[in-house]
């Protein structure tokens, strides 16, 4: 028996040992360390996260202010480098990486690797009556097939894509399409790729000047919403510089019978982004109601404040999205700030002159009698006085009527007196009564 009971425990032993034994610390020093090096994970994971949402956030920004130049509109033709020539055999349109082939006939010569910028050749034409209507066509072989009704304005050059040049051979180029923008067709032509700048600053005031909007980007459809690009009329001969702002003003209509120059209201605004030697290229920025081809541009001033046709468009920071009216706008001014006008032909109210006693004449000379510095016509006309005074006391006394007493029952209708019963009287009474008579 004693055998099997340390056999028993011999071999509970022996299991207990066999299982691993989980043993629990308390370490203050290690708690803290391994809380610090935590926090200096998360530390560093979002400083990792900001630097790179920053620089993100930088490069979309540079990336967005960035502004590619669609195209310009020059008085002057431009020397013709390079047509397209093929290939013919293309189903409706080109492609985006397709092959091309060009004939070169100006300078510089084509080298592997250049780019270019394709346009369609076409012309600007102003009406000989009215000088804010344009219109863009094709470029004609000769001039003498524009309409009779309008005049050469000038060369209209609109990028259609980008192409670089692959190869050289037997007098034909080769070119890839590397961007597209719009529609490219056989004899296109080739011109300096257009510019892409970089950030364009808004500069107002100066001389003021007018223009008129030639056409936009694309020149089939006028489209004014923000972003999208107008030419005008005004160019560096004009004195414009790139960030030039103008202002798309339209007249408002009155009353037939009021005279005089009408009061405008913005379209839009639209700033420079390229200039030529007549004409320049410009993006618009705001946007309130549709901008039309001759629509009337001004330059914009610092201190001129044309109300827009949108409202309240002018009283609130779209960018901060808070409705705060800018520093800028003036205030509503309140009653103390307004300016006072007073008629000078009528008397002043404040500068009348003042008695110099509140009392009437007849006791001012009644005063003068009991200090004995009356004459002879003021003891009569004090006569006069006091007659007439007692003459108008007894009139009123006439006149008025007895003040009722204020009580709680005023202004209540009083009740009816109760009639008194008589009294009936009997048989018995009546014998008593003559009995006294006789």
């Amino acid at each position: 028996m004693k055998l099997t009971i340390a056999g028993m425990m011999l071999a509970t032993l022996t299991a207990s040992a066999a299982m691993p034994v989980r043993e629990f610390t308390e370490d203050g020093a290690a708690n803290a360390s391994s809380a610090y090096s935590s926090f200096q994970r998360a530390n560093k994971k979002a400083d990792n996260d900001s630097f790179i949402v920053g620089g993100l956030r930088a490069s979309f920004s540079r990336f967005s202010e960035r502004i590619r130049v669609p195209g310009f509109v020059s008085a002057s033709a431009l020397p013709e480098i390079a047509q397209v020539i093929g290939p013919s055999n293309v189903g409706t349109s080109f492609r985006l990486g397709d092959t091309i082939f060009l004939r070169w006939s100006g300078s510089p010569g084509p080298r592997e690797g250049d780019r270019y910028s394709t346009f369609t050749p076409a012309v600007v034409m102003q009406s000989l009556l009215d000088a804010t209507e344009f219109q863009v066509r094709l470029r004609p072989p000769t001039l003498q097939e524009l309409p009779p009704d309008f005049r050469m304005a000038g060369f209209f050059y609109e990028g259609s894509g980008t192409v670089r040049i692959v190869r050289i051979r037997q007098g034909i180029v080769e070119a890839v399409i590397e961007r597209l923008s719009g529609q490219l067709h056989l004899s296109d032509q080739l011109m300096p790729l257009l510019p892409v700048k970089a950030k364009v600053t808004p500069i107002t005031g100066g001389i003021q000047l007018a223009a008129a909007v030639v056409s936009g980007s694309p020149s089939d459809r006028l489209s004014t919403t923000v972003r999208s690009f107008v030419y005008i009329n005004r160019g560096a001969r004009d004195g414009i510089k790139e960030g030039r702002v103008f202002q798309a003003v339209d007249s408002v209509k009155l009353d037939g019978a009021i005279n005089g120059p009408a009061p405008e209201r913005s379209l839009g605004e639209a700033m420079v982004v390229h200039v030529t030697d007549s004409y320049s290229t410009a993006i618009i920025t705001k946007q309130f109601e549709v901008v039309r081809i001759g629509s009337l541009l001004k330059s914009k001033q610092e201190l001129e404040l044309i109300p827009s046709a949108s409202p309240f468009s002018d009283f609130l920071k779209p960018e901060s999205g808070s409705g705060v009216a800018p520093a800028t706008t003036p205030e509503i001014p309140e009653i103390g700030e307004i300016g006072a006008t007073q008629d000078r032909t009528l008397p002043d109210p404040g500068n009348a002159p003042k008695r110099k006693s509140n009392l009437s004449e007849l006791d001012q000379i009644e005063q003068g009698l009991n200090a004995g510095k009356l004459s002879a016509e003021e003891r009569a006309r004090l006569g006069r006085l006091s007659r007439q005074e007692k003459l108008d006391a007894a009139n009123a006394s006439e006149d008025e009527e007895p003040a009722p007493i204020a009580s709680p029952s005023l202004g209540k209708a009083k009740p009816k007196a109760k009639a008194k019963k008589k009294k009936k009287s009997n048989d018995e009474e009546e014998l008593n009564l003559l009995m006294l008579q006789n």
